[in-house]
């Protein structure tokens, strides 16, 4: 007699979560090498432990988290480790040693270089330490940093004040709105600021009662 799955069997196996894909790593062992590295050196700069990174060599499959930390220990593709380059849809994590603390971190820590697909090569953390202990040991740094805080600020209130006069009327603004109509090129001129839509424009000369 045939054993046929009850329905909250059939339940419980449509709750498991998706498999997550996997691929070998066919090129990890040349390009080790060609760094120079070790295994024990590789796995401590990619955050993995030596046994996962011999297994991987072997010709174990990876997750898309150990590719993806190998990768950017390495600083190479994912396609140059995987030679498969339909998987690197699957690697959602991008991770990249910082040129100062070489740490391995998410690409999300770093800053993008605008007008560029790049990034800078120092994290978000090391790229402040060096601003804040440039701010305080340099006088004219600090003041330079002053006086283009102080020119953003009127840049804006200038905008906002010149949204005011266009309009004369406003009405509110969808919450999906930019916060000042200069900051984004996507938005109508004609689309007032929030915050004079909402009665906060600070040069707003006060009616005559």
């Amino acid at each position: 007699m045939l054993w046929e799955p009850s329905e909250s069997a059939s339940r419980t196996s449509k709750r498991l979560p998706p498999r997550r894909p996997t691929h070998s790593l066919p090129g990890l062992v040349g390009r080790r090498l060609g760094a120079g590295l070790t295994q024990a050196e590789l796995a401590a700069r990619a955050g993995i432990s030596r046994e996962t990174l011999l297994r991987l060599e072997h010709g174990r499959p990876g997750t898309t988290e150990s590719i993806a930390r190998l990768a950017g220990a390495l600083m190479v593709p994912i396609r140059v480790l995987t030679r498969d380059p339909k998987f690197d849809r699957h690697v959602t994590a991008r991770f990249r040693t910082c040129s100062k603390c070489h740490q391995l971190k998410r690409l999300t820590r770093f800053t993008p270089i605008k007008g560029c697909r790049g990034y800078y090569g120092r994290c978000r953390g090391c790229r402040a330490e060096a601003a804040k202990q440039r701010y305080h040991s340099n006088e004219q740094a600090r003041l330079a940093d002053i006086g283009a805080s102080q020119a953003k600020s009127a840049a804006q209130t200038k905008c906002c004040r010149l949204a005011w006069r266009r309009m004369g009327a406003f009405r509110r603004p969808a919450r999906s709105g930019p916060d000042c109509l200069g900051h984004s090129l996507s938005v109508s001129p004609r689309t007032p600021c929030r915050r004079i839509a909402n009665g906060d424009d600070p040069l707003r000369e006060p009616d005559n009662a």
